[in-house]
C-alpha cells in the first residue's frame, strides 16, 4: 500500500492510517475531511507512475515491468557513461513492492552505498539512493491513476448545488449512499467529496475512486477548486462557477471549430508544378485535442500554414467556427484568433520566462489592458502551464519540454481560440513528451481548441481527434480521420505502426524521381580517399541549388566589379581607385563566403570528427573548394574593372586602358580572395565556442576586419613604403612613425595594393615589390589556415573531453 501526497503527488510505501498524514519528501502535513474518507489517500501500484530520476534532473519513466535499464536503454544520463553496462540492473515489481537487481555489472550498483549482490533482488523505495558507476538515481512513485473509459464527454444531467451551510458533500450514482446522487453514475460508492478547506474559501475536491475525477482533464487526488475549473466527475463534465457554489453541466464540444473542405495547393518546380495537397478535407472539433500525423512529404505543414493563415489555398473552402471563408480573405478573418508555436523556439534563451511573457504581453497586449491586467494574465498563464515555481530561471537553462511550455504561454497571451503547434514533442524523451501532452489536454479541457502535428505515434493515443495524412502522386489527402479508438476499430488495427504500411501502397503511380546532376559525384566519391569524398560532397551541396550558388559564387563578383566600375570612372588609365576597392572587394569576398561554411555544420562537424573523419580533410576540402572558385572569382570581379567604360549614362565595353597587366591583375585578386577566405575559415573555426551565436558572431567579425582595410588604405594614409629596405628603415630607424601607418602593416590591403600601384608608377624594382608582398599574403593565408585546424583540433577535443566519449 502507498500514501499518496496530495500536494505532490509522490507516493511512499505506508501502512493503512486513519490521520496524523505527513509526507516525507516534500514534508506536507494534513488531515481528511473525514475519517472514513482516510483511505482514499492510499492506493496500489498500479495507480502508480513508476520512473528514476537522475540528480541532473533527467527523469526516465518505466511503463512496464520488468524493466532492464542501462547504457541500451533510453536513459540519457546512463547513455552518456561508458562505465554503465549495457544492461546493468532491473527494476521489477514483487508481492512486497519494487525490487532492483544487479545483472553482474561491470561497475556493480550500490543502494544506500552498499554494493549489491549479482542477481539477487532488494527492496527499492522511494528514500532509497541508487548508484550507478557514479550516477545516483532514486525511485519516483507518482499518482497517475488509468483514466476513465469511455472518458468523460457528455453534460451534467443537472446543476450540482454547494450550499455554504455544508461542510462536506459526496457525490455518488443513485445507488449510492452519496449526498448528491447523479443520475445515470453506475458507481455503487461515493466517487468524490466536496469539502471546505481548514484555511481558505471556497470548496476543494477529494477523489474518493481513483480516476473517474479529473480537474481540467488531470485525474486528481484533491485540489482546491479555482473559478471555471472543468470538473469530470465519472461520464459527466461540469464547470465550477466563479461565484464558487455550483458545478453547472458542460455541453459536448461536438461542434466543429474549424474544417477545411477540398483544399488544393501546389508549387513550381524546374520540372513544373506539384501538388502538395489535393482535396484535402478534415474538421477540428471545438475544445479538443486534435493530432494531424502523417509520412514525410504528405502535406502536414502546409495545411497547418494554410490553417492558420500563413498560406492561401488554391482551391477549396474554409469554415471558422461554422462560416464559410473564402480562401483568399481567410486570413485577415482570422488573424489573431489563431496562435502558432513553431517547433524552433521563439522566445530570447537570456531572458527569464518571467521577462519573457512580461514583454511578451507589453508587445501583443499593448492596445487594449492595464498594466495591472497584462500582470494579472502573466499571473495566470504561468500557473496553468505549470511554470510559477520555474518563473525567474532563464530560458537557457530550462529543458526542453519547459521550453515549449514557454513557446506556448507567449502564444496564449493573446487569448487566441485555436492554438496550432509543430512537432511539440521532436527531441524529447518520452517522460517529458508525456507531460507536453498532458500541458496540451489541461488546455483543451479548459475549452481551446488544440492541434499539433506530430510523428509520434504513441501521442495519437493521447489526442480527442486524429487526422491521418497521406501523399500519393495527385498531392497530400486526409486518408481518416476521428477518434483513436474509432480509427482503430474501423481499420482493425492492433496499434498505429500497421496504418502507414498499408498506406503508402495506395498510390496507383510513382512520379519519376528528378535527375540530379550531383548523384555522378555521389558515386565517383564512393571510390575516391577521405578528402576527395569530402571535396565531392560538399561541391555537392553547392549543386543541389545550382541557380542560388550561381548567383553567390559567380554573379556576385561580376556586380562587385561593376559597381566598382559605375563608382569610379574617370581615373584614368593608372587605375588607383580601381585597384584599391577592387583589392579590398576580393578581400572582403573571400572572407565573407567562407566565415559561416565550419560554424553552421557545427552538429554534422562533430558527429564526423567522432566517427573518425580528420579535421585536416573536412578543412582543406572546404580550402581546395573556394580556392578553385576563386579563380573564376578573380576574372569576373576584374572583367568590368577593365573593360568597360562609364561616360554619363553610357557604358560600353573597350579593350583595357589600365597600365598594369590583366594577369597581374588577375592573380592579385585571387590572392586576396584567397587570402581572405582562410581568414574567413580561420574566424568560423573560431565561433565554433559559441554555442547557439556562432554564425551571428561571425558575420560580425567580418565587418570588424574589413573595417580596417579601409581605414588604413594607402588611399586614407598616402604613400606607404613598398619593400624590404624601406621596411627596415621605417620600422628601426624612422623616429616619426604615425599609429596610423603601424597599424596598415596589420591589413591585407596594404600588401595586395602595393604591387599593383607600384606597376603603375613605373618602379624598376617592381619584380622585387611583388615578390616581398606576395610572399607576406602566402605567409598570411598559410598562418590562417594552420590556426583554423589547430582551432578545430582544440575544440574537437573540448567536445570529446565534455561529453566522455
Amino acid at each position: 500500500m502507498y500514501l499518496v501526497c496530495p500536494k505532490c503527488r509522490r507516493a511512499v510505501p505506508a501502512p493503512l492510517a486513519k490521520t496524523g498524514f505527513n509526507c516525507t519528501l516534500c514534508k506536507h502535513a494534513w488531515e481528511p475531511p473525514a475519517m472514513e474518507f482516510a483511505a482514499a489517500y492510499f492506493c496500489e501500484l498500479p495507480a502508480l507512475a513508476v520512473a528514476l530520476r537522475a540528480a541532473s534532473g533527467e527523469r526516465f519513466p518505466i511503463s512496464s515491468f520488468p524493466a532492464t535499464v542501462g547504457r541500451d536503454s533510453d536513459f540519457k544520463e546512463l547513455q552518456r557513461n561508458r562505465a554503465v553496462s549495457r544492461e546493468h540492473f532491473r527494476v521489477n515489481v514483487s508481492d512486497d513492492g519494487i525490487t532492483v537487481t544487479d545483472l553482474g555489472s561491470r561497475g556493480g550498483t550500490f543502494l544506500n552505498a552498499a554494493q549489491l549482490p549479482a542477481n539477487t533482488p532488494h527492496p527499492f523505495t522511494p528514500a532509497d539512493t541508487l548508484c550507478v558507476s557514479g550516477v545516483e538515481l532514486t525511485l519516483e512513485l507518482s499518482f497517475c491513476p488509468p483514466a476513465p473509459q469511455p472518458p468523460a464527454d457528455q453534460p451534467g444531467p443537472e446543476t450540482i448545488h454547494l450550499p455554504n451551510s455544508a461542510s462536506r458533500m459526496t457525490v455518488g450514482g443513485p445507488l449510492s449512499p452519496a449526498d448528491i446522487k447523479i443520475q445515470g453514475c453506475e458507481a455503487p460508492k461515493p466517487i468524490a467529496c466536496f469539502y471546505t478547506p481548514p484555511q481558505g474559501s471556497g470548496w476543494a475536491l477529494l477523489a474518493l475512486e481513483h480516476g473517474a475525477v479529473t480537474v481540467n482533464g488531470e485525474p486528481i487526488l484533491a485540489c482546491t477548486l479555482q473559478p471555471d475549473d472543468e470538473v469530470s466527475l465519472g461520464p459527466f463534465r461540469y464547470r465550477y462557477s466563479p461565484e464558487g457554489t455550483a458545478l453547472r453541466p458542460v455541453a459536448a464540444a461536438d461542434t466543429v471549430g474549424l474544417a477545411a473542405r477540398k483544399i488544393g495547393f501546389s508549387v513550381r518546380t524546374p520540372t513544373g508544378p506539384k501538388a502538395i495537397l489535393a482535396g484535402a478535407t478534415l474538421d477540428i472539433p471545438a475544445g479538443r485535442l486534435t493530432a494531424i500525423i502523417g509520412a514525410s512529404g504528405s502535406g502536414k505543414s502546409t495545411l497547418a500554414k494554410i490553417l492558420i493563415g500563413a498560406l492561401v489555398a488554391e482551391s477549396g473552402e474554409l469554415l471558422f467556427a461554422g462560416q464559410s471563408i473564402a480562401p483568399p480573405a481567410y486570413p485577415e478573418r482570422v488573424a489573431g484568433l489563431i496562435a502558432f508555436v513553431p517547433q524552433e523556439d521563439i522566445v530570447h534563451p537570456e531572458l527569464t520566462i518571467q521577462e519573457t511573457l512580461d514583454y511578451a504581453a507589453s508587445i501583443r497586449l499593448s492596445g487594449h489592458a492595464t498594466p495591472a491586467e497584462k500582470a494579472a494574465r502573466v499571473a495566470r498563464i504561468l500557473d496553468e502551464l505549470d511554470l510559477l515555481d520555474h518563473r525567474d530561471k532563464p530560458v537557457s537553462a530550462l529543458s526542453g519540454g519547459q521550453r515549449k511550455r514557454v513557446n506556448v504561454a507567449v502564444e496564449l497571451l493573446s487569448s487566441p481560440q485555436i492554438l496550432f503547434l509543430d512537432e511539440p514533442t521532436t527531441g524529447l524523451d518520452t517522460g517529458t513528451e508525456e507531460q507536453i501532452l498532458t500541458c496540451l489536454r489541461r488546455l483543451a479541457c479548459q475549452g481551446r481548441t488544440v492541434v499539433f502535428i506530430t510523428h509520434s505515434l504513441p501521442a495519437m493515443d493521447q489526442a480527442d481527434h486524429v487526422v491521418i495524412l497521406h501523399a500519393d502522386s495527385a498531392g497530400g489527402r486526409v486518408l481518416a480521420q476521428g477518434a483513436p479508438g474509432l480509427l482503430k476499430r474501423q481499420h482493425r488495427l492492433a496499434d498505429w505502426s500497421a496504418l502507414f504500411p498499408r498506406s503508402e501502397t495506395r498510390s496507383t503511380q510513382t512520379p519519376p524521381a528528378a535527375v540530379r546532376p550531383t548523384k555522378a559525384l555521389a558515386k565517383l566519391a564512393l571510390k575516391s580517399p577521405g578528402f576527395l569524398t569530402l571535396l565531392l560532397r560538399y561541391v555537392s551541396i553547392w549543386a543541389a541549388k545550382p541557380i542560388a550558388s550561381f548567383l553567390i559564387l559567380l554573379g556576385l563578383p561580376a556586380l562587385l566589379g561593376l559597381l566598382i566600375r559605375i563608382a569610379v570612372p574617370t581615373d584614368g588609365p593608372a587605375g588607383h581607385d580601381r585597384i584599391l576597392f577592387g583589392v579590398i572587394c576580393a578581400f572582403w569576398l573571400g572572407m565573407n563566403q567562407t566565415v559561416r561554411e565550419i560554424v553552421k555544420e557545427r552538429t554534422i562537424m562533430l558527429r564526423e570528427q567522432f566517427a573518425g573523419v580528420a579535421t585536416a580533410s573536412y578543412l582543406f576540402s572546404k580550402v581546395g573548394f573556394f580556392f578553385v572558385i576563386a579563380f573564376f572569382q578573380a576574372g569576373l570581379l576584374a572583367a568590368p574593372m577593365l573593360w568597360l567604360r562609364v561616360e554619363g549614362m553610357d557604358i560600353t565595353v573597350v579593350h583595357s586602358e589600365m597600365e598594369c597587366p590583366v594577369s597581374i591583375f588577375w592573380c592579385v585578386l585571387w590572392a586576396g580572395l584567397c587570402a581572405g577566405a582562410s581568414l574567413g575559415l580561420f574566424l568560423s573555426t573560431a565561433c565554433l565556442f559559441i554555442r547557439g551565436q556562432g554564425e551571428i558572431w561571425a558575420v560580425l567579425l567580418v565587418i570588424l576586419v574589413t573595417l580596417p582595410q579601409i581605414l588604413f588604405s594607402p588611399k586614407v594614409l598616402g604613400d606607404l613604403v613598398e619593400k624590404t629596405a624601406d621596411y627596415h628603415a621605417f620600422i628601426f630607424i624612422d623616429s616619426d612613425r604615425k599609429l596610423a601607418e603601424i597599424a596598415s602593416y596589420f591589413t591585407a590591403s596594404r600588401y595586395l595594393y602595393l604591387p599593383l600601384a607600384a606597376y603603375q608608377n613605373l618602379k624598376g624594382d617592381y619584380a622585387a615589390i611583388l615578390t616581398f608582398n606576395g610572399a607576406i599574403l602566402a605567409a598570411f593565408s598559410l598562418c590562417c589556415l594552420i590556426l583554423a585546424w589547430l582551432t578545430l583540433e582544440l575544440f574537437i577535443h573540448h567536445k570529446r573531453t565534455q561529453t566522455h566519449w
